[in-house]
């Protein structure tokens, strides 16, 4: 027999799944944080004075998309970063869909949840945003996306004993788990005029 938490259709046996995916946006987020303070030459204490009123992810994505071009000089280099700036971008949207969406249904036979957002749970607005469907499984692929994306930005800045370096395998770009979407968007640099 399923068991719920209290008052929702959200079985319990999702909770453990759903707190991976948590703890994996707060480490993410902590790396996007390092990140802008590696660029900017910020001190620990100068870049949570700077990040602390910017409580949105979202916010501190878009202020990372306009430090990347300023102080990335290497093109390769400024499309790594700014392809995994864009999979973070994408997972926290999800995250977001996932933490604020209504839990409307529980399919037992599936062990799927459905969600739909709460603004739009009418029927001609579920046609328009349809509900997203997710499993213990779809949860825990989220959560280890988001810890890949954590550990590519951390690769791009290793203390080596007094500077920041990249990682070995930020180098070689056989081992970049986006190399598709990097190549693309450093074709559209090199072409790009001036």
């Amino acid at each position: 027999m399923v068991e719920y938490v209290p008052g929702t259709v959200v079985p319990q046996h999702f909770l453990p799944a759903l707190g991976f995916v948590d703890v994996r946006q707060t480490q993410m987020d902590r790396a996007v944080n390092l990140t802008i303070g590696h660029l900017t030459g910020l001190d620990h204490s100068s870049l949570i004075a700077l990040l602390s009123p910017v409580m949105n992810l979202t916010t501190r994505l878009a202020m990372l998309e306009q430090i990347i071009p300023l102080k990335m000089q290497d093109k390769a280099d400024k499309c790594k970063l700014e392809v995994v700036r864009r999979e973070v971008k994408d997972l926290n949207s999800q995250r977001n869909r996932l933490i604020h969406d209504l839990p409307y249904g529980y399919s037992p036979s599936e062990d799927s949840l459905m969600l739909v957002r709460s603004e739009t749970w009418t029927d001609p607005q579920i046609k328009a945003n349809p509900p997203k469907h997710i499993t213990t499984e779809t949860l825990y692929e989220l959560g280890n996306n988001m810890w890949q994306a954590e550990i590519w930005l951390g690769m791009r800045f290793q203390l080596n004993g007094v500077s920041f370096k990249p990682h070995p395998d930020w180098l070689d770009d056989d081992k970049f788990p986006w190399r598709d979407r990097f190549e693309k968007l450093l074709q559209n640099l090199n072409q790009a005029p001036g």
